[in-house]
């Protein structure tokens, strides 16, 4: 007989999981960040999530563990930049590196019909590109746009003649030639197979990709197997569908990892009347797990607004659009483990505003001095000054 769960106790765990029921010492960073790895866009994108799970967090703690190696930043396949622990990068980079022709022209969508003018398949341009990273990269970092140029250059070289004029023809994407955009396209899955992290711009708030020591494999499992048992822990119940669109990856290239799994492993349960799949062990620690407290400001980059069953943190189409589908990048507010509002925070120069925005849920059993305090947390993370929260 299926098992049927609750939405609550779903949630209770998820919340659980991510490390948002109660917040850790700055010695457990390393273990928060390995649940399953921040998406980080930008430098101070990390210390905000850091802030919503770390007691007394400050940014010289991510910046000292950054520095010693004992978190790492890098590419993931569609190009978004994250931040894991060093031993983790196997786990990512065996996973999801591209095995083969479907592989590769899921990830760069249209763009692969720019290779028809080139005698050479997307996989064997990416293997190229990959090949070529550490010769790019030998005198020092770069931007991500300087890469691209110094690749396009490099790749032109193993092209005969008549490819090498097609490389410079223009892109359909401005100010760019097609050799250009097909390296910047193919990037991201290339250096998954070279030992590349991105380190801190001093310029800028982006990164600037530099070559690494690789570390050594401490996993007792493969690593594709991993991934998934690291997937389904961090957002199970779930499927081979949302696994693949979670991932970024094809269909039939997900189908290949799940089919890694363990069955014993496994247990297939129900939530609003589908099935999915969990971990037996996540199952059976389900009912010891505590109703989450407290009040927390979720970052709108936060692995945990990542969870393919998004009906569990939201309620309707609006809310869906309002978190979602907006061009306004909003974090969640989180009270007792249920959002309750959005928040946004405004930076000009070394000070931070807040706004908190109600969408129809009880935002009025917050306390507006729990979210101040909150919203403080977040100017000590990210090193700037609070001057002010309003409520819309």
């Amino acid at each position: 007989m299926q098992i049927t769960l609750k939405k609550e106790d779903i949630l209770n765990r998820l919340v659980s999981v991510h490390t948002l029921s109660q917040r850790s010492s700055v010695f457990a960073i390393s273990s928060v960040v390995r649940v399953i790895g921040f998406h980080t866009p930008a430098q101070d994108t990390l210390d905000r999530q850091l802030a919503s799970r770390i007691t007394g967090y400050v940014q010289q703690d991510a910046e000292r563990l950054l520095n010693e190696h004992k978190l790492v930043r890098m590419y993931d396949v569609r190009g978004k930049a994250m931040t894991i622990c060093p031993h983790d990068r196997f786990m990512y980079q065996e996973a999801l590196v591209p095995s083969d022709e479907q592989d590769i022209r899921f990830i760069v969508g249209n763009a692969a019909s720019l290779l028809t003018s080139l005698d050479m398949s997307a996989l064997d341009l990416m293997h190229l590109i990959a090949n070529l990273l550490p010769r790019a990269l030998e005198h020092g970092p770069l931007s991500e746009a300087l890469l691209i140029e110094q690749l396009a250059e490099l790749v032109s070289e193993y092209h005969v003649p008549g490819d090498r004029e097609v490389w410079a023809w223009p892109s359909p994407i401005e100010h760019e030639t097609l050799g250009e955009t097909l390296v910047r396209v193919l990037l991201p899955g290339a250096s998954l197979s070279v030992p590349i992290m991105l380190v801190s711009d001093p310029k800028s708030s982006g990164y600037l990709l530099a070559l690494t020591t690789p570390e050594t494999d401490l996993n007792n499992v493969t690593n594709e197997e991993h991934f998934t048992y690291r997937y389904l822990h961090a957002y199970g119940p779930s499927d081979c569908k949302e696994f693949a669109l979670w991932a970024g990856i094809s269909i039939s290239h997900a189908e290949r990892l799940w089919n890694l799994l363990d069955p014993s492993k496994l247990i297939q349960v129900s939530w609003e009347d589908k099935p999915a799949w969990m971990l037996v062990s996540d199952l059976e620690h389900l009912e010891s797990i505590e109703p989450p407290t407290g009040l927390r400001l979720i970052d709108a980059y936060d692995p945990f607004l990542q969870l393919p069953k998004r009906s569990l943190l939201i309620h309707g189409k609006r809310q869906h659009t309002h978190f979602f589908r907006s061009d306004v990048k909003r974090g969640m507010v989180l009270s007792d483990g249920r959002c309750v509002a959005s928040w946004r925070m405004k930076c000009v120069k070394q000070y931070s505003s807040f706004v908190v925005e109600d969408i129809g849920e009880p935002l009025e059993r917050v306390a507006v001095e729990e979210l101040e305090q909150e919203a403080y947390t977040m100017t000590q993370a990210t090193g700037t000054q609070f001057s002010g929260l309003t409520v819309e």
